[in-house]
């Protein structure tokens, strides 16, 4: 949306017309008289069709009827155009070729008053915007105010135009300049709402050297957790909110917060224990203090261990019992990403809906989460069209606006159904560019981009290559779990790895960690459905993989339950029983060549 903010429509980039071109368009100046030129200078700078009220108040004229004579000059000479009481430009190339025959200074000073006129008649901040840019210099403070006030009018509404235009206001600004600070302070929170994680990251860290209030201090740290926890970076996330906590003369209800964000910060740890005996006293301490801010970090908290411990109706119970309204809206996202898990595709398709109503009436909550949690829906239904178009979309929105939220993930969800699809080629560019996007110290996203690499090679049959990874993801070197770590599909390709890799040990520990997440949610089929297929694979149990089978035809995962009766099939035919054998694989065929996943189709071998 701020692409004109460097267009040489409005300001001048030093680019050239071709010169026959050019020329041609000057010598339609050449009769013009000084008030149709000075005229065209000004409609020229505006940059858009312009109203005669408006040139006659910029060029100093003390009516409309003053310039009538100009605009015939203008028009004759095919310069302008009089439509509908808009003058325009002929043609834009003779509106270039105007603004660039105009002083480098008298162009400053046109943009200058445009942008004063403009904020004098009403219009609103954003549109003075390009010719605030066009003739600000370093340490204009005029510029700054104009600058800052645009980007915080449309932060709610347009949180990536805000940050563009915050930004440039802090470039002109030094920062031994007093005023920098609070612009870097006005403009950290705008660039969090905006999901700009790096460049606000980056601002946090130049304003944590000279921010001394000890509760600005913490609340900047407190926001820059928040970004480091979406980053992956849960080290760093600590070890800020450890800064902050060490400074006296914190509000309780800060430091309630900043506890609840520790919290949060160890819940993808392995001792659960110890995160969700953090997160109880998080509660109680944001409690006691009355923030609801701290409070419904503590219950994602909350949250967040049991969903890495795997106990996942509670996980939704606990953002249910946020009760802040605001706050709880924040988690719907959540909430629906863990219905999926849990089997209920009807409820999460409902509250998507009534997510997007929200989203409909301005109510709050952020477009991106809910496209993401959509995403996820279509792909765990099946829906791998669907999965792909909306991946494609989550990237194309997120470079469009600069954010890095769901980057790495919409990237490897693209390669996953491209690798189901047998595009494998498509799928070895998208890991690539994945591992390219990654941040620095990013601790989450590197355990999911080695299940996705172990995913892709165990898909080849190259099982040899995906263990280490499987290996990696199960015993990640910083002790982070991600989620992907219980995804039933990963499990199963983790177990099928294992066994076919020759690791017993590791292939027992993923039976363990299933048979475990089948417990914890007893009624959820496909948690049972692939406990039952990875005890059949470990232990070469024929029964055990029938039964999963059985169980998994009550789940809504389609391709779960294809590729538990290709297993189911080959094992069949390993042991003698060819009929039935075949018969469990044209079942798995069918399935597979309904969902579009060729690749597992072509690999199920119809003696």
């Amino acid at each position: 949306m701020l692409d004109g903010l460097g267009d040489a429509n409005l300001i001048d980039d030093g680019s050239e017309l071709p010169r026959r071109l050019k020329n041609g368009a000057r010598r339609r100046l050449v009769p013009l008289s000084d008030t149709a030129l000075e005229l065209a200078q000004v409609g020229a700078v505006l940059g858009r069709p312009f109203a005669l009220r408006d040139a006659a108040a910029l060029v100093g004229s003390a009516a409309p009827s003053d310039l009538r004579r100009a605009v015939d000059e203008a028009v004759r000479e095919r310069v302008l155009q009089d439509d509908s009481g808009l003058l325009s430009f002929t043609h834009d190339l003779v509106r270039q070729a105007v603004y660039d025959e105009i002083a480098p200074s008298l162009r400053s000073e046109l943009h200058r008053l445009i942008a004063a006129y403009l904020i004098d008649s009403g219009a609103s901040p954003l549109d003075a915007v390009p010719h605030v840019l066009a003739s600000a210099t370093a340490g204009d403070r005029a510029a700054v105010s104009l600058l800052v006030q645009a980007a915080t009018s449309v932060v709610s509404s347009l949180p990536a135009v805000a940050a563009d235009v915050v930004l440039q206001a802090l470039a002109l600004l030094r920062e031994s300049d007093p005023l920098w600070l609070d612009v870097g302070c006005t403009a950290f929170p705008i660039l969090v709402e905006a999901r700009r994680e790096r460049d606000a990251l980056a601002l946090a860290n130049r304003l944590g050297r000279v921010v001394t209030d000890p509760n600005k201090y913490a609340t900047l740290q407190a926001k820059a957790a928040w970004l480091l926890w979406s980053m992956g970076r849960a080290e760093e996330m600590l070890s800020r909110i450890d800064a902050a906590c060490a400074r006296e003369g914190i509000s309780e209800s800060l430091r309630a917060e900043l506890l609840s964000l520790r919290a949060l910060g160890g819940s993808r740890g392995d001792d659960d224990e110890a995160a969700l005996a953090a997160g109880r006293s998080a509660l109680d301490a944001s409690r006691s203090a009355g923030s609801e801010i701290a409070e419904a970090t503590a219950a994602r908290a909350l949250a967040e261990t049991s969903m890495s411990d795997g106990r996942f109706g509670d996980a939704l119970q606990y953002f249910r019992d946020i009760r802040s309204p605001a706050e709880s809206l924040k988690t719907i996202p959540s909430q629906i990403l863990l219905l999926q898990l849990i089997d209920r595709l009807d409820e999460s398709a409902a509250l998507l809906a009534h997510a997007q109503e929200l989203i409909d009436r301005g109510a709050g909550i952020h477009p991106a989460d809910v496209a993401f949690a959509r995403l996820w829906h279509d792909y765990t239904a099946g829906n791998f069209d669907d999965a792909e178009t909306e991946a494609l979309t989550i990237l194309r929105e997120c470079d469009e606006v600069h954010e890095d939220t769901y980057q790495v993930e919409a990237r490897l969800v693209l390669e996953r159904v491209a690798q189901i699809r047998g595009r494998y080629d498509d799928a070895k560019h998208h890991i690539a560019v994945a591992v390219a996007d990654i941040a620095g110290g990013d601790e989450t996203r590197t355990v999911l981009i080695a299940a996705a690499t172990a995913w892709f090679h165990e898909s080849r049959g190259d099982y040899a290559r995906a263990l280490p990874l499987v290996r990696e993801v199960m015993h990640p070197q910083r002790g982070v779990r991600h989620r992907w770590r219980n995804l039933p599909g990963w499990l199963v390709v983790a177990a099928r790895c294992a066994v076919r890799g020759g690791d017993a040990g590791l292939a027992a520990e993923i039976e363990s960690l299933a048979a475990g997440l089948a417990e914890r949610n007893p009624e959820v089929a496909t948690f049972v459905g692939i406990a039952e297929q990875i005890r059949g694979l470990v232990r070469r149990d024929i029964d055990a993989l029938r039964h999963a089978t059985e169980l998994l035809e009550r789940s809504p995962r389609r391709f779960l339950f294809a590729d538990a009766e290709a297993d189911y099939g080959r094992a069949l035919l390993a042991d003698g029983r060819r009929d039935a054998g075949v018969a469990a694989l044209d079942r798995a065929w069918d399935l597979f060549h309904a969902l579009g996943a060729t690749s597992d189709a072509e690999r199920i071998q119809r003696p």
